[in-house]
């Protein structure tokens, strides 16, 4: 298990522990400057906490995306290389092939030119 799990865990089980030895505890809840109620401050703790975890989390889940998308990136750039690469190995293998052919004719002109020399 990575150590950052194991902090997690380890966050998670003091956060229940301080919710659930507060809730006898109340605390009054106030919103805009004006108090609402009172509620036990275990519940306030729990809620934060769990507000707070859900902010990490997409936070991680954005920094993960994001590595993913870079990791995508990095992987086309390698494939169009890889590619291109490919494309240019196709027409070395033309032009090598265009330039035998033409060998082959100028080597078959010698020799006809050479037998007709030779009939004369």
């Amino acid at each position: 298990m990575p150590w950052t799990t194991l902090l997690a865990l380890a966050f998670s089980a003091v956060i229940l522990a301080l919710s659930f030895s507060n809730l006898d505890v109340a605390a009054p809840v106030t919103f805009a400057g004006y108090q609402v109620d009172t509620l036990p401050l275990g519940v306030i703790i729990l809620v934060s906490a769990i507000i707070g975890g859900d902010v990490v989390y997409f936070f991680m889940l954005n920094r993960l995306q994001q590595g993913m998308q870079q990791a995508g990136r990095k992987l086309e750039r390698a494939e169009v290389t890889a590619e291109s690469s490919s494309e240019k190995v196709k027409a070395l293998e033309s032009k090598v092939q265009t330039l035998e052919t033409a060998l082959e004719k100028a080597l078959s002109k010698t020799d006809e030119a050479k037998a007709g020399e030779a009939k004369r």
